[in-house]
């Protein structure tokens, strides 16, 4: 998979590649950002704001994780769900993944612990988002 080019930008619903390197949590906050609900324009106009008030304000993701997340993303919709919602990755499909993101066997250990990483992360985002729904 062909690293995107350093210093790329997107905005919030893109994900954005930087040359910053050494921030912790990186891995865990894209995660979460991946499950951040978009609020919607009428929720914007209510709070008085726009999405422009939001326009520049990047995610960065470091080169090194955009494989990962990018095997995060085709993912994403792989819970194995329970009574209480989503509890864990169905990482069955994972081979499927591997083949459609053309993901060489000498980088799924360190991509499938980057996985593992983001995970929790990610259900911790799921579920804060459910609790503040419900």
């Amino acid at each position: 998979m062909p690293e995107p080019p350093l210093g790329a930008r997107a905005d919030r619903a893109g994900l954005l590649v930087g040359a910053d390197r050494r921030t912790p949590g990186k891995l865990k906050a894209a995660a979460q950002e991946l499950f951040s609900p978009i609020p919607s324009d009428e929720d914007l106009g209510a709070l008085g704001l726009t999405r422009a008030d939001f326009a520049g304000q990047d995610f960065e993701v470091w080169p090194e994780n955009w494989t990962p997340l990018i095997v995060f993303g085709a993912m994403k919709d792989q819970w194995r769900v329970g009574p209480n919602g989503p509890y864990a990755l169905d990482y069955a499909a994972l081979p499927e993944v591997w083949r459609r993101c053309h993901i060489a066997p000498d980088q799924r250990d360190e991509i499938f612990g980057a996985l593992q990483e983001m995970v929790p992360a990610a259900l911790q985002e799921i579920r804060r988002r459910a609790k503040s729904n419900a």
